[in-house]
């Protein structure tokens, strides 16, 4: 065998970096915010392995013998990973609620088509968001671009050898074809991280094959210079450490990824990798560090360590929600299985000639076992579907989803930036003109708002940015663990955008939950009024909801069989917490003349008592906010309370 591609053991160690940084960042362990780079980290490490593996293979044979290749992988990945969705499903279905199962049956199925990339893209869902939190495949997207890279990159390899075996100059070409590549992916993923499709930039295999393609540059690079100094190999070391590491502590949830962040974590990679490479000489003091035996080790079981974590975490987090403890206890049971699933399954499949003989048998086997898997995750989907329309469970489902439009038309951008996006709806040319601003609860109300403003005489305008309290003073995000300035920057933009406008009405609103004192409820509200009230109309401070000590249609589908299921899944206000900060937000509204309150909490949860649902509407689609159907339903109150409020007003 080529020496250039033989075993290199700080690869291992380098893998187990790569699933020790995820595994904390997933932990939401401090310092290893930015962990999740750890897949990039892997992404290298395929492009150069398997790019050496294609290219050794070629020089020796004049051909890449297709089948054993993609026997390999199979052998590689299939066992263990079936042995981690049929765990992970059985335990599902015990644990999690029927309406939460429907999620975990079709990502499981994409999962094993290798394509739950492309699901989780279609789905919308934000790798960092609140959804992704409750999916137990979500991990799998990875696998999936991997997977597909394995399959693209052969004939790629094949391709560009048939051109080129006539060629004096073949490597030159096939760093041509590898820059060309590396240039055009990072340029469409960055493009595309910067104008509002992040989702499909971090989930789509061909705007990661960048990362792949610097792999395998890699490897050209150390067949073509193999004899680098000691002192610049530690240099290199060094710098790729110090790469990673800085995007470990630097990212976070809210950054804009990949774009242009992925490329440290990834050059840093790139760089560990070729200076690992000793040749005949003495190796770096890192790759000495990461070739230790221990290193290697969980570089051996990273694999099954990584397809077991996000279950047991997400599994965990259901069981004991409110647990910070068991953390490390998670930590440490999907390490346990992890050690199992490699010493059982993943290393025994890898190297048996009995269960696989020959590449031809070990295709047919694994496509097989693929085939009896998506039968069963098919059949789980359906049985879910079945049970859903035709119980009370399906209802519950759909109020999960029972959220305003305005989300499925990209008008909020969360924590990914401080561009404001201005939503319009009703007639462009109306006369008069309303405006909503608020974060996520505030807008809870918008099919309520979108009632009232239904007629020829009105243009409807949605300012909004969840977790983004309107309010003057700066805001902590526990999310994102740090200030959230894209707020405070969004707010300043939007409040400029509103003195242009100059709206007959506006009405804004926020939770009252924010970690704000009583004083900066106040002078915060005030500072809000200062900016907005001289150029309004009328302006309506929309109180917060309560919150419930449950999810709604989790409890619901729980209790659904229940007579008692109204006096299970109920909630009583807390007014030692809401009540001040409502009275300190009504100050700050008594000292300007076109501001007003609008309190419909009597109506959400009357005498004090929040259902989650009545005999005939489910109010809340989670445990805060109000469903789309619900705020609807109570359109004609909220029209009642302005104009109470108003009539209030002129009386003053």
């Amino acid at each position: 065998m080529n020496p250039l591609i033989r075993y290199r053991q700080d690869i291992d160690g380098i893998r187990a970096l790569a699933v020790v940084l995820v595994i904390f960042s997933h932990a939401d362990i401090s310092f290893f915010t930015g962990g999740y780079i750890g897949v990039d980290i892997f992404f290298v490490i395929s492009g150069f392995l398997i790019t050496g593996l294609l290219l050794n293979e070629y020089n020796q044979n004049g051909k890449v013998n297709l089948i054993c290749f993609y026997s390999k992988r199979a052998k590689r990945l299939i066992p263990a990973l079936a042995t981690m969705l049929i765990g992970a499903s059985i335990s599902a279905y015990f644990i999690l609620p029927t309406v939460d199962q429907v999620g975990q049956a079709e990502s499981a199925f994409s999962s094993l088509l290798w394509i739950s990339n492309f699901y989780f893209s279609l789905l919308n869902i934000d790798y960092f968001g609140i959804r992704a939190e409750n999916n137990i495949f979500l991990h799998t997207w990875s696998l999936s671009v991997e997977e597909q890279f394995y399959l693209v990159w052969p004939i790629l390899i094949i391709v560009f050898s048939t051109i080129t075996k006539k060629k004096s100059y073949p490597v030159k070409i096939l760093k041509v074809m590898l820059v060309a590549i590396i240039a055009l992916s990072l340029i469409v993923n960055v493009f595309s991280t910067y104008t509002n499709h992040t989702k499909v930039a971090f989930y789509m295999m061909p705007l990661r094959a960048w990362q792949f393609a610097l792999g395998a540059l890699v490897f050209i690079a150390i067949t073509q210079c193999s004899t680098a100094s000691l002192a610049c190999r530690n240099t290199a070391s060094l710098g790729g450490i110090s790469l990673i590491l800085i995007s470990v502590i630097t990212l976070k949830n809210s950054s804009l990824y990949p774009g242009i962040y992925a490329l440290s974590p990834t050059a840093g990679a790139a760089l560990l990798i070729w200076s690992g490479h000793a040749g005949s000489g003495e190796r770096t003091t890192l790759s000495r560090l990461l070739s230790h035996p221990i290193c290697r080790y969980f570089g051996n079981i990273s694999y099954s360590w990584y397809l077991w974590h996000w279950p047991v975490f997400v599994l965990g987090a259901h069981i004991y929600p409110e647990e910070s403890a068991t953390t490390i206890a998670m930590i440490f049971l999907s390490l346990a299985l992890a050690i199992a699933t490699y010493h059982i399954i993943e290393k025994p499949a890898r190297y048996s000639t009995y269960f696989f003989p020959t590449s031809t048998s070990t295709l047919i086997r694994s496509g097989a076992l693929t085939a009896v898997l998506l039968c069963t995750a098919y059949i789980w989907t359906t049985h879910l579907e079945y049970t859903l329309d035709n119980n009370k469970h399906s209802k519950y489902e759909q109020a999960r989803n029972d959220q305003p439009r305005i989300y499925d038309m990209n008008c909020d951008d969360y924590h990914r930036s401080s561009h404001v996006v201005l939503c319009e709806f009703g007639n462009p040319n109306a006369k008069k003109t309303a405006v909503i601003m608020g974060d996520s609860i505030g807008l809870q109300w918008f099919s309520a708002y979108e009632k009232i403003f239904n007629n020829k005489d009105w243009r409807l305008l949605v300012l909004t940015k969840s977790s983004c309290p309107i309010n003057g003073e700066s805001i902590y995000d526990d999310v994102i663990k740090r200030e959230y300035t894209e707020c405070m920057e969004w707010k300043s933009s939007a409040f400029s955008m509103i003195q242009i406008i100059k709206p007959d009405i506006m009405i804004f609103g926020s939770a009252y939950y924010y970690n704000y004192t009583l004083e900066q409820w106040e002078y915060g509200t005030e500072k809000v009024l200062q900016k907005i009230s001289p150029f309004v109309g009328e302006v309506y401070l929309i109180r917060g909801t309560p919150v419930l000590n449950f999810n709604a249609p989790t409890c619901l589908s729980k209790y659904s069989n229940d007579q008692d299921k109204h006096e299970n899944c109920q909630s009583r206000i807390e007014p030692e917490k809401e009540d001040p900060v409502w009275k300190a937000q009504q100050k700050a509204l008594q000292k300007y003349d076109n501001a007003m309150p609008l309190d419909l909490n009597r109506y959400v949860c009357p005498e004090g008592v929040c259902l989650a649902e009545d005999d005939y509407i489910i109010h809340y689609r989670d445990h805060k906010h109000i469903s789309s159907t619900y705020a609807h339903a109570l359109a004609e109150e909220m029209r009642v309370e302005m104009r109470r409020a108003k009539q209030a007003n002129t009386s003053k």
